[in-house]
């Protein structure tokens, strides 16, 4: 067991902030930082031919949009230029007007994903007690580690385009504008998504390699490659003890663990049954244990173009705009229904084990309890719709973001003008915007923020004509 193991284990996440270290990737140096640029090599691109592909996907994306609206586009005032085709609601100025907003923020969403702007220079700060830093923790004295070090550049990342960063319990993810993936911090539940030996290589950045394609995924939407995903990475994740890696052609990879209702339990995605490695912890065909090594997450129903972590559990955006959730999530932070838990567990002191359920998962020594294998395998690590409270199954989702026990929603129905704020999960400190902190187990509307929503959009109208 080495030491991050023991430290990651008596830090409460319940109680402490998870996400205990902050990373920002500064742009390029310009010529007034002649002193710093004459100090370290120019970054360059390793996968040229998978950064022209991405700016080529986006502006493909880009038209494929543009169609979508093409009605609202000829000529200089959109609002007043008609189409005969349109429905009657669609002809009312709000809704056009609310077309082109939504326009501009489907254009940004896909150049977000492919097209994002890279930095040069990875600064760091925080604490570093599991190397989440991106630096061993001989390179800072421990007075600086208990009080939060300085912005500090992290060496190994000063020579990468990087254009995202996501802080998780006690580890880090970068990913680079050529598509590649960094991780490092804590790896004794496989986080990192790369195999190590000790604290100090698991702090140094290191590629995470080999996100092997299953032939069993929904998703057949392939660009580059039939095998390996894993130089084509535009989107990145984590969660408390868990990384999640979404590929070019919209599939979904996971490694590490996802904590059960006790904290004692580790439970992931299940393997695919064509997957051939043989480093991983997990058995196929189960849902307990550890990914060392990333696992495609096969079951996924569609191609995904948007994903956002929890503590431990998922959600993502699929290209028909609808919302999946899958994970251990009990407060409702999966927004999937108190139901999704109801017989989950066995208590054992009432009857005992039959021979035909020796396949259960122990999950719990401490309560006793275990858990059913199909349900976890079905009710929770599956990916499935959410529920939304107004009962609605059309919702298009725009954006999506999850802190450790709950989660944020940006939707509206079809024949909305705007999006407004959803969210659930467990409610303690009013984080839901409900103005109580009962836990809600289904996507429910924020109200104060659907109002200001509503005047704001109404001014923005108003003051649009003269």
């Amino acid at each position: 067991m080495t030491t991050s193991t023991k430290k990651r284990k008596t830090i409460g996440l319940e109680n402490d902030d998870p996400h205990n270290s902050i990373f920002q990737a500064s742009p390029s140096p310009t010529k007034d930082r002649k002193t710093y640029k004459a100090t370290r090599s120019e970054a360059k691109y390793t996968n040229n031919s998978f950064v022209v592909l991405k700016r080529q996907l986006c502006e493909e994306q880009k038209r494929t949009v543009m169609s979508k609206f093409e009605q609202f586009l000829s000529g200089s005032k959109p609002d007043l230029l008609l189409s005969e085709t349109l429905k009657p609601n669609q002809a009312h100025p709000e809704f056009v007007t609310q077309s082109m907003v939504n326009l501009r923020w489907e254009l940004a969403a896909w150049d977000e994903l492919y097209n994002r702007p890279s930095g040069q220079v990875v600064l760091a700060f925080g604490q570093n007690d599991a190397g989440q830093l991106g630096m061993p923790s001989h390179d800072t004295d421990n007075d600086a580690m208990l009080d939060g070090i300085p912005a500090t550049a992290i060496k190994e990342m000063s020579s990468r385009h990087v254009s995202q960063t996501a802080c998780g319990g006690m580890h880090t993810i970068a990913l680079t504008k050529d598509g590649m993936v960094f991780s490092f911090g804590a790896n004794d539940d496989g986080a990192l998504g790369r195999t190590t030996s000790d604290e100090n290589e698991e702090a140094v950045p290191a590629r995470v390699a080999y996100m092997v394609l299953s032939k069993n995924a929904v998703s057949k939407h392939q660009c580059l490659s039939t095998q390996d995903e894993s130089n084509e990475i535009v989107m990145v994740s984590v969660g408390a003890s868990h990384s999640l890696f979404l590929s070019v052609s919209g599939n979904v990879y996971m490694a590490g663990m996802y904590k059960d209702i006790d904290g004692s339990g580790k439970f992931s995605d299940p393997r695919p049954k064509d997957d051939t490695d043989t480093s991983d912890e997990q058995p196929k065909g189960t849902p307990k244990g550890i990914h060392k090594v990333p696992v495609h997450c096969y079951r996924m129903p569609g191609r995904v173009k948007f994903i956002a972590s929890g503590g431990a559990c998922n959600a993502a955006i699929l290209e028909d705009d609808t919302l999946v959730t899958w994970g251990m999530g009990y407060s409702g932070e999966m927004a999937r229904s108190k139901a999704m838990i109801q017989d989950l567990e066995h208590e054992t002191e009432n009857r005992p084990l039959r021979v035909d359920e020796l396949k259960e998962v122990t999950v719990s020594t401490r309560n006793d309890k275990k858990f059913f294998i199909d349900n976890i395998m079905d009710r929770c690590l599956k990916p499935k719709p959410v529920e939304w409270a107004n009962g609605r199954t059309d919702m298009i989702v725009t954006h999506v973001s999850m802190g450790e026990s709950h989660i944020l929603v940006c939707a509206r129905a079809p024949d909305e003008p705007f999006s407004r704020a959803y969210s659930a999960g467990n409610g303690s400190y009013g984080k839901l915007g409900h103005g109580n902190e009962d836990a809600v187990h289904a996507l429910t509307l924020v109200r104060i923020i659907g109002m200001a929503m509503i005047c704001l959009f109404w001014l923005m109208f108003i003051f649009s004509f003269p």
